[in-house]
């Protein structure tokens, strides 16, 4: 048997290995490669630009580092794959291969002929590549067939008979090496992808968790804002029902205050306030004394007030006349001030006057009973002459008020909200402000809740022939200062006598032309009247309230058989207020009448006494009053 080394590859084959090696590789042509490409790998489903995630940037995201990756690409030793029959081997060489690559002898059917058969190598990632020896055995046991030529046309085909071959075995292919691209592929991507899935299916359920954490938590704030506004919306109730009993309650109508705190929905005792307040108006009521006899409730009487002294009591022509019969701004504010200290509470005929209207239209009156503390007493106020006559404030004639005026106000408006006068001082300015009786009284009350029985005010009473509040209504100013003004005037009115109203004044005539009836007759009462119906009833309306005037009265009785109270009666006027000095009022079931106590310079200087339980005269009086 010749030994490898001396196989004589020509003379056994007739072929010369070096004919079928390329020329440029120095390898073994492609048909000839038996240990040929393995099959590719199924996943053909990765796209193409996979080669971008094989960056080295993205391998060290992975945890790979690039160079590991290129020496597990490497092939194994050549030394490895070069598999010799151990009695063959040098020495040297053979104690370097490892036992479980030595091969084993393979027998063919021709004894004389024996080729050894390469061991598989045990499960390498990686294809060795092949060197030239490894070749060149390889094709001496491999002789590459021939090609067949085509014959000519002509030529017999010469047909070379198979030579036979010994049977062997096939060889064991190995591995092909594999390329960086395929061991991401195959060893990397798939966990990579796994791992990414996972990450992707752990926020999307996180996500989810979230958004069903995130709404249930938005639900719970929803439902907790809700409460809270709810909650706040109640409190805010609460607080806004005690504020207006307490002007109720302030106002000595504990009945009204409690029944508007009855109409809170919720529970009182979960808002303690209101329940204090509560209870605060259940004992106050308790405390109410009744007072049934309006003929014991005075009635104190004021002229519009003079607004500058200084100018009023020097006026040549009017001096005497304002100082006997007129009040000043500062004594009234001191009478109101000595009023609420000795108990005294503003009230109405609407506080104990009861009107019943009958099936047949008619009005009856009836009384009732004044509700007050203990130590409170009522009392009622009245003022006149609320038209501001142009013989207090113009000077010149032209129906405006001006510095030459007496130092009165010249009229009432309503300005940012509040009822004001407007004032002309000595210099000629224009003032807006507390200048007279209704600024003043409203100012106090504000100051003074509790001096005004529930909602109380004063009686407002006015003449007709220098118009009505300041307001020249009269029709002669239409010929004077034409149809616009007149206009323009009888708006402005209209515009007062409403917020006067609202505020809980009466208004009362004071007669058209400011006469005494208890002097005319009952025909020159109606002639006034006719007046007083054609120029101020179309800008006041009805007004019920009659407050004679220069301290008169139409006779003791008041029955059909008086002239002057029929006229009276036909004309609409139901509340007759006269002149006396002491409290009086009689209610009669066709009318009420009563009598005031006229506050004048005169009277308090020369009958200080008829004051004494009202206020201190020498007390209020103004310095520059003259005796």
């Amino acid at each position: 048997m010749a030994k490898r080394g001396e196989f004589d590859r020509d003379e056994k084959y007739d072929f010369d290995p070096d004919e079928i090696l390329d020329e440029e590789t120095g390898t073994a042509e492609e048909e000839f490669d038996v240990l040929g490409d393995l099959p590719e790998d199924n996943n053909t489903e990765i796209n193409d630009d996979l080669d971008d995630l094989l960056s080295d940037e993205f391998l060290s995201m992975l945890g790979i580092e690039p160079a590991a990756l290129e020496e597990a690409a490497e092939p194994a030793s050549e030394e490895l794959f070069d598999a010799v029959p151990v009695e063959e081997a040098d020495e040297e060489i053979a104690e370097d291969i490892p036992e479980e690559l030595v091969a084993e002898p393979v027998a063919y059917e021709d004894d004389d002929v024996k080729e050894y058969e390469v061991k598989p190598v045990p499960a390498f990632d990686v294809e060795p590549e092949l060197d030239e020896e490894f070749i060149k055995t390889f094709e001496e046991v491999f002789p590459p067939e021939e090609e067949e030529v085509p014959a000519q046309q002509g030529e017999v085909p010469v047909v070379d008979m198979p030579v036979e071959e010994p049977k062997r075995e096939a060889p064991v292919r190995r591995r092909k090496k594999m390329s960086r691209e395929r061991i991401i592929k195959e060893v990397y991507l798939p966990p990579v992808i796994l791992g990414l899935t996972l990450i992707l299916l752990i926020t999307f359920i996180g996500s989810a968790i979230g958004r069903a954490i995130k709404t249930n938590k938005e639900q719970q704030e929803a439902l907790k804002e809700s409460q809270q506004q709810a909650s706040s919306a109640l409190a805010q109730e609460a607080a806004d029902l005690i504020a207006r009993a307490d002007v109720l309650a302030k106002g000595y109508d504990y009945d009204a205050a409690l029944t508007l705190l009855d109409s809170f929905s919720e529970d009182k005792s979960q808002y303690p306030g209101m329940l204090d307040a509560y209870n605060a108006y259940t004992q106050a009521k308790a405390k109410v004394k009744p007072i049934d006899d309006p003929n014991t409730i005075p009635n104190l009487s004021f002229h519009c007030l003079i607004a500058d002294p200084a100018r009023a009591f020097s006026d040549k022509d009017w001096g005497k006349s304002y100082n006997t019969n007129y009040v000043t701004i500062d004594e009234f504010s001191k009478i109101l001030d000595q009023l609420y200290a000795n108990g005294y509470v503003l009230v109405d005929f609407n506080s104990f006057i009861v009107e019943t209207v009958g099936e047949d239209g008619k009005v009856t009156y009836s009384t009732q009973p004044i509700y007050l503390p203990e130590g409170k007493k009522p009392i009622m106020l009245t003022e006149t002459l609320v038209n501001y006559e142009l013989f207090t404030i113009d000077s010149d004639g032209d129906m405006e008020a001006d510095k030459g005026g007496d130092g009165f106000a010249s009229k009432l408006i309503v300005k940012d909200g509040k009822i004001v006068n407007e004032y002309v001082d000595a210099d000629g300015n224009v003032l807006y402000g507390a200048y007279d009786f209704v600024p003043i009284l409203e100012d106090f009350i504000d100051a003074h809740p509790d001096f005004c029985y529930r909602g109380a005010r004063a009686t407002l009473a006015v003449s007709g022939e220098d118009g009505v509040f300041g307001y020249r209504t009269m029709h002669s100013v239409k010929e004077k200062k034409g149809e616009d003004y007149y206009n323009e005037q009888v708006e402005g009115a209209k515009a007062i006598a409403q917020a006067l109203r609202d505020r809980g004044y009466t208004i009362a005539s004071y007669t058209y032309s400011n006469i005494g009836y208890g002097s005319i007759s009952a025909t020159k009462i109606d002639v006034d009247l006719d007046n007083w119906k054609k120029e101020v009833k179309p800008v006041l309306g009805d007004v019920p309230v009659m407050v004679f005037a220069k301290a008169s009265d139409i006779g003791v009785n008041y029955d059909s058989g008086n002239g002057k109270y029929n006229v009276l009666k036909d004309a609409g006027f139901r509340y007759f207020i006269s002149s006396g000095n002491s409290p009086y009022t009689q209610v009669n079931v066709n009318y009420v009448r009563q009598s005031r106590i006229m506050v004048t310079g005169q009277q308090m200087t020369t009958y200080p006494q008829n004051f004494a339980s009202y206020f201190t005269v020498k007390d209020v009086l103004n310095d520059q009053r003259g005796s």
